[in-house]
This record gives structure tokens, C-alpha cells and sequence, in this order.
């Protein structure tokens, strides 16, 4: 497997446009290589990390925490 991935692939790995891409690289959203000044590389390892970062809890995980603040509160007074 390629540790490294060329905007073209990075657009098929995340199934979204070269536009997009570009747009999350811009913002400094998705990190990216430039060694020769012109084509942009993407380390596969960070693009997954972007991918990890955008979950979203479940209700079962979001009603568990509640549960847990709650009983941490009590438990402070």
C-alpha cells in the first residue's frame, strides 16, 4: 500500500472532488507535502486521521457520558 497519495487518489480514497481537496488543503483541513513547489502529496497515515476526526457519537455513547457528568456531579456536592 502507497504511503503517500497524489490528489487524484486522495479525491477517490475520500469519493469527493479535486475541488474539495483542494478547498480542505487551502483551509489547512487535510495535511499536505509540496516538495517541488507544484504538486501536492497527501500522506495516507493523516488522511485516515481526517476521516477518524469527523465521527459521531452514537446515542447510546452520548446518553453514556451524560450519565457519567451526571453521576460526577453528585457525587461533587
Amino acid at each position: 500500500m502507497k504511503e503517500f497519495l497524489s490528489t487524484e487518489e486522495v479525491c477517490t480514497y475520500l469519493n469527493v472532488s479535486k475541488k474539495y481537496v483542494y478547498k480542505l488543503s487551502f483551509k489547512k483541513e487535510l495535511p499536505k507535502y509540496c516538495p517541488g513547489g507544484k504538486i501536492l502529496w497527501f500522506k495516507r497515515s493523516e488522511i485516515d486521521a481526517f476521516i477518524e476526526k469527523g465521527r459521531i457519537a452514537s446515542h447510546d455513547e452520548i446518553n453514556a457520558e451524560a450519565e457519567l457528568e451526571i453521576i460526577k456531579k453528585r457525587r461533587i456536592r
